[in-house]
This record gives C-alpha cells, sequence and structure tokens, in this order.
C-alpha cells in the first residue's frame, strides 16, 4: 500500500513539475479576445477604437520578456434598405386615392485602426502568474460617409384615372471623417490554465486626441409634380454646404473591461 502511494505521490510531482512551464516564450503568438455573455458565453473582440471600430489583438514573444503586440481593427460599410407601400385612401378624400410610396436608403463608410505597442513581462515566482507593463500607440482613421434617400411618391386618383401627384428626388448627405491619436501606458496580467490558454485583464493610463468631421455636403435633386397636368413639372436642385467639426482631447484611466482570453500558439 505505501508502495502505491508513493508511486501516485511521484507521478503527480512529476506532472506538476511538467507543467510548470505554462507561460508563452520566444517565438509565440497570441490571439485576445473578451468573454461576453454569463449564460452564453462567447468570445468577443478585443477592445474597440475611438470610433467604436472593434478590434482584435495579436501579440508576438520576441523574447519571454519582451512582447510586440498590435491590435488591429476595420470597418466597411455598404448598405441599402428598401420601403414599399402601396394604399388606397378613402377617408381623407372625397374620390379614392391610390399612394404609392417607394423609398431606398443607402449608407456607406470605411473606418479603419491600428494600435502597436510593446509589453515588458515581469519576473514571477508562481509559474501560472504573468504580470506586465507596456505602452501602445492607438491610431483610427474615419473615412468620409455618405447617406442617400431616393424617394418615389405618386398619388393616382381613381375617379379621372390620372395622376395627381408624382415626386421622384434623391437627398444625399456626405460627411467628411476624421481621426484619432493617443499613447496609453498599460498595466496587466495573464493567468494561464494551460500553455496555451489564459484570462487576465488589462488597465491603461493615457491620453488621446480626435477630430472628427469637417465638410458636410447635402443636395437635393430631382422633380415634383403638384397636379394632373404632366408638363407641369418642378425641377429640384438644391445644394448646402457647411463645415461641422468636432475635437476632443482625453486623459484618463481605462480598462479594457470585462474578463479577457488570451490563446497562445
Amino acid at each position: 500500500m505505501k508502495k502505491i502511494l508513493f508511486t501516485l505521490l511521484t507521478l503527480t510531482l512529476l506532472s506538476t513539475v511538467a507543467q510548470a512551464q505554462l507561460k508563452p516564450v520566444k517565438g509565440d503568438y497570441g490571439l485576445g479576445f473578451k468573454i461576453t455573455g454569463l449564460e452564453n458565453v462567447a468570445f468577443g473582440n478585443f477592445s474597440s477604437d475611438a470610433f467604436d471600430v472593434p478590434q482584435f489583438l495579436l501579440r508576438r514573444y520576441f523574447t519571454d520578456k519582451i512582447v510586440l503586440r498590435v491590435g488591429f481593427g476595420i470597418d466597411y460599410t455598404d448598405a441599402s434598405t428598401s420601403f414599399n407601400s402601396s394604399m388606397v385612401d378613402s377617408v381623407n378624400f372625397n374620390n379614392p386615392r391610390r399612394i404609392d410610396n417607394k423609398l431606398v436608403t443607402s449608407t456607406s463608410s470605411f473606418s479603419f485602426s491600428i494600435t502597436p505597442g510593446g509589453e515588458y513581462h515581469l519576473a514571477s515566482s508562481a509559474s501560472k502568474l504573468d504580470p506586465y507593463v507596456g505602452l501602445e500607440i492607438p491610431f483610427a482613421m474615419m473615412g468620409p460617409s455618405t447617406v442617400s434617400n431616393d424617394i418615389d411618391t405618386t398619388v393616382f386618383a381613381v375617379d379621372i384615372q390620372r395622376f395627381i401627384y408624382e415626386e421622384d428626388r434623391l437627398e444625399t448627405t456626405e460627411t467628411a471623417g476624421g481621426l484619432s491619436i493617443g499613447a496609453n501606458l498599460l498595466a496587466g496580467f495573464n493567468y494561464f490554465f494551460s500553455d496555451n490558454f489564459a484570462i487576465g485583464a488589462e488597465y491603461g493610463l493615457g491620453f488621446s486626441f480626435t477630430s472628427l468631421g469637417g465638410e458636410v455636403i447635402n443636395t437635393n435633386v430631382g422633380s415634383i409634380r403638384f397636379n394632373a397636368d404632366p408638363t407641369d413639372v418642378i425641377e429640384v436642385n438644391d445644394k448646402t454646404v457647411f463645415d461641422l467639426t468636432q475635437k476632443s482631447t482625453s486623459l484618463g484611466v481605462a480598462a479594457t473591461g470585462g474578463v479577457n482570453i488570451f490563446i497562445f500558439w
């Protein structure tokens, strides 16, 4: 019995020693996520930039203590929604009117961000604990955005069998983009459950400067007809230009928030 207990104890100690080196070493890579949800746990983006574009975090261990990190985010939107309706109104008019509406809304925008930085990992007597300090320089850029509304409305008089109102217009708003730059001092830790899996948290102290906006161009082109005469058309061609700029400088403490997950290979 004593031999069996001794054998089990020896195997346990050997297993502990074999697993003692849990922290990443030179040449390893790491990818960071954030845990979201309680009932349904999911991996989310590690952080977001000044324009709320999601970012992921990639690490590269050049030595056991010196780590290069980079956050990267990109967002491209080119979307449209279409709304169609047709109704016969016999309540608001003495003679029924068929009203047809079509609205197509389109949006396009582009944002990009990159956050290079470095970490210095501190010595720890605990094999699973990996504290570090670091520096990162976030940079984000938002390109111009365009929102357009294509409006097509007709009113048909049922009694005289004619269109008595027609509207075909395109409203467009073009807005200038912006940029943001800053610097953050970092302090955080990783706690390793295995050779390739860790949780942790991170805090930063730094500043950022953000400038958003500039020239805004509103255009409205098309035509409107208010009666049954097909030649009585009013042409619409309006353009408005103005400046709308937002600038801000911030200094403070920020955290990645929640529980961070890191996978290494």
